[in-house]
């Protein structure tokens, strides 16, 4: 059965058994897809992201996060993504992005910088956010949020990482160079030019 945790809790909750035979199949299904070559890697990102979605659904993480539009704290620490994110990105929105070679890797919390997708405290490619976004949520106060110090601060994780890891190596099979770039999303895309 797939769990959650979140950083700093100490019991850990879990689906009921209807929804995690529910979430299961549409995991299978998915590996299915994605271990279809003839099928781009934007469809097979933009299919991955919907499985992560509806897991975070089934988690019902959102009933418990206090994150909320308009809030954007976390907009401005690391984003890691891949060269993959960064295309289907630049894809689906039309924003242009320079490959990223080297990582030129700040260490989380270090940037301080807003995400170059950040308008007016809301996030301008929501649909098409990287997984990294999809899968974070605060779980306690705002107030956290604002004061990267507080070592409590319980953040949502799927305890089950390496199965998204393991999907989306599924996806990264059908990319052209082979090269696993990547970087924080402000060196894919320079805020100036967005």
């Amino acid at each position: 059965m797939i769990k959650i945790a979140a950083q700093n809790i100490a019991g850990t909750e879990t689906l009921s058994d209807d929804d995690a035979t529910k979430l299961e199949a549409k995991m299978n299904k998915l590996i299915n897809f994605l271990s279809t070559e003839t099928i781009s890697s934007n469809k097979k990102m933009m299919r991955f992201f919907q499985f992560i979605d509806d897991a975070m659904r089934a988690f019902r993480v959102e009933e418990k996060s206090v994150c909320k539009k308009g809030c954007s704290y976390c907009c401005h620490v690391d984003v890691e993504i891949t060269i993959i994110e960064a295309q289907y990105i630049a894809l689906n929105t039309g924003h242009k992005y320079t490959p990223v070679k080297k990582r030129q890797h700040k260490g989380y919390h270090k940037t301080k910088t807003p995400c170059p997708f950040l308008v007016d405290d809301n996030c301008s490619i929501y649909e098409f956010r990287p997984l990294a976004c999809r899968m974070f949520y605060s779980l306690d106060s705002v107030d956290f949020c604002k004061d990267e110090s507080y070592p409590q601060h319980k953040i949502f994780q799927v305890e089950s990482w390496g199965t998204a890891v393991n999907l989306y190596a599924e996806i990264y099979k059908s990319y052209k160079s082979g090269e696993f770039h990547h970087g924080d999303i402000r060196e894919f895309f320079n805020q100036q030019e967005q």
